[in-house]
């Protein structure tokens, strides 16, 4: 079994896997990608580099592919028309091709909507890592140079199962909720960092069980997020000291004590103030927001627009 990715290097060897078996089961995928890379920066972002770093190559069925393009998205667009790709626009004014295996979502860097609409200011390539919902996601790979960019606490996070909120705006509230609740159904989370704990409360309050499961439904190809679980999440969001002093799930063998608060990027929209818990299953401590700073062991998460939907029936993941 195939174990979380404990830093860049481990990652890098997988994603080069990845578009190698891709590049040969998939014609349609490696044409997109030689047409993209021969006209301007490529970078895969987001879920499928999370998905790849937590499970190798062999748990993908739920992914989709999100690649951002350093260059207008006029030009991007006469790229994927005159490829002649099965393609659509979407309503962020990003693409969505279809390839043989994926659904790959394709968009201009410096025109996402975190960019566009959001408020956030567009320094470069590495502003994208300030826009995903959570920090998971926020991870970069250039496809050129297969190199990662990515915060300096990003695979210690991934280890310890520590989940925190980056990006707050959202023009999807309720699937930026349903995200955040999925990485705790079914990919560990087990450390919600304070951002991410008012984050859930807050939606608790607008959003019913009935309408995160009708979400998760239409969107993805599994549902995680049963009722139980639900409820058992939204008692302890709301009451932390009702949380079983065992640390559940959590791969770490660190207690929470051990585990700094990480922080997010500088720059982005947050939940509220800086001081706060980590809530990790009923153990709770001080908050001390720091800066997260990057770490060029290469370069590296999907845009918080993108609408995770994967494979060849059009279901979606996360």
């Amino acid at each position: 079994m195939t174990g979380t990715a404990r830093k860049s290097s481990d990652l890098t060897k997988r994603v080069k896997r990845f578009l190698l078996r891709e590049r040969k089961r998939d014609g349609a995928l490696s044409h997109l990608l030689d047409c993209l890379i021969s006209c301007q920066a490529v970078y895969l972002f987001g879920g499928v580099l999370r998905d790849i770093a937590l499970y190798g190559i062999s748990r993908l069925d739920e992914s989709d592919i999100d690649l951002v393009c350093v260059g207008s998205g006029d030009s991007l667009g006469s790229l994927v028309s005159e490829g002649g790709f099965r393609s659509r626009k979407n309503k962020f004014g990003g693409f969505r091709v279809e390839t043989d295996w994926w659904f790959v979502d394709l968009w201009s860097a410096e025109e996402t909507w975190a960019f566009r609409r959001g408020g956030q200011r567009y320094d470069g390539v590495e502003s994208l890592l300030d826009t995903t919902i959570t920090n998971w996601e926020s991870i970069l790979f250039e496809l050129e140079e297969c190199k990662l960019l990515h915060g300096e606490n990003y695979f210690r996070d991934l280890n310890e199962g520590y989940l925190d909120v980056v990006f707050c705006r959202n023009p999807n509230p309720l699937g930026m909720y349903v995200r955040i609740l999925r990485a705790y159904a079914c990919k560990d989370a087990s450390v919600f960092s304070s951002r991410a704990v008012r984050v859930l409360s807050s939606a608790l309050e607008v959003h019913s069980f009935e309408d995160v499961n009708a979400y998760e439904r239409s969107h993805y190809r599994v549902s995680h997020i049963g009722e139980k679980l639900y409820d058992r999440l939204k008692a302890r969001v709301k009451s932390p000291d009702l949380f079983p002093v065992e640390l559940g799930r959590r791969r770490s063998n660190l207690s929470l004590w051990d585990v700094p608060d990480r922080g997010a990027a500088s720059g982005v929209e947050h939940a509220g103030g800086s001081a706060g818990t980590d809530v990790a299953f009923g153990v709770s401590r001080p908050s001390m927001e720091s800066a997260s700073a990057r770490s060029l062991g290469g370069r590296g998460g999907g845009p918080a627009n993108s609408r995770e939907r994967t494979g060849r029936t059009g279901d979606g993941h996360g």
